[in-house]
């Protein structure tokens, strides 16, 4: 159910193992796309609870925004989060003036975020 699941958009994978065995934890499920265009392909088709997006890519730097722009330029309203190596305040307020729904680089920090958006779409689901 979609309702279950998480979009990770990241060229190196391997990067966020830890995160995603925390998710699988907890029934969530991660696709992973490696790249905007693969992201903006499966997001044709398919729902998800939230999108969690690295910010530079082979793309480009700011590749994480140029995603979040496509998809709001879409009307889709995804909860987004990018997981990036920065943690800066001013790295966060910039996400959210973009639409992001947050920015940070701690494992911890971003499980409760996308959790919350998870509980919110799937209310009652025991796992």
């Amino acid at each position: 159910k979609w309702t279950r699941q998480v979009l990770w958009v990241d060229d190196r994978p391997r990067n966020n193992e830890t995160g995603r065995r925390l998710f699988a934890s907890q029934a969530i499920r991660c696709t992973l796309a490696l790249s905007t265009a693969e992201a903006l392909e499966l997001l044709e088709t398919r729902r998800f609870a939230a999108i969690i997006s690295d910010m530079g890519r082979a793309e480009g730097l700011t590749e994480g925004y140029v995603l979040l722009k496509a998809l709001r330029d879409r009307g889709n309203q995804t909860p987004y989060f990018i997981y990036a190596g920065s943690d800066l305040p001013e790295h966060h307020e910039q996400a959210l003036k973009n639409g992001a729904q947050g920015s940070t680089n701690d494992v911890a920090r971003l499980f409760l975020w996308v959790s919350e958006q998870v509980e919110k779409a799937s209310p009652g689901f025991k796992h």
